[in-house]
């Protein structure tokens, strides 16, 4: 009788060393899957940020891209503006030296005269 007492208290304490180790274990596993679950709410809230900071980088880009678009179409045509005025210049000038030639020619013919008239006083004197 005794020794069957002894056989059940040895079960019985060896069944209670194995549910504490198991439910040891179980409190292990319960608070590693705690501990994943929070890293996953972490992880998915900085992807959701991260999205949203993308979302608001996108937004920023295009609306870059869109001040740099209309300043490219507003240098575009201050450079037409400037090539037309060039081309205007260019033509004053032009223009301003057909009429120094016109002017050089006239000086030369007036001078030509000058001469000629010198020349009639000198003999009309001689």
């Amino acid at each position: 009788m005794e020794l069957a007492a002894d056989q059940y208290k040895r079960a019985e304490k060896e069944a209670e060393e194995k549910y504490l180790h198991a439910r040891t274990m179980a409190d292990k596993a319960e608070k590693r899957a705690t501990e994943l679950e929070l890293r996953a709410r972490i992880a998915e809230s900085e992807i959701a940020r991260i999205r949203s900071a993308s979302s608001e980088e996108l937004v920023k880009q295009k609306e870059k891209s869109k001040n740099l678009d209309g300043r490219i179409t507003q240098l575009v045509a201050e450079q037409e503006h400037l090539r037309s005025r060039a081309t205007e210049s260019q033509a004053q000038v032009e223009s301003l030296r057909d009429l120094e030639a016109e002017n050089q020619a006239t000086i030369a013919a007036l001078e030509a005269s000058k001469a000629e008239a010198e020349r009639d006083v000198a003999q009309q004197n001689a």
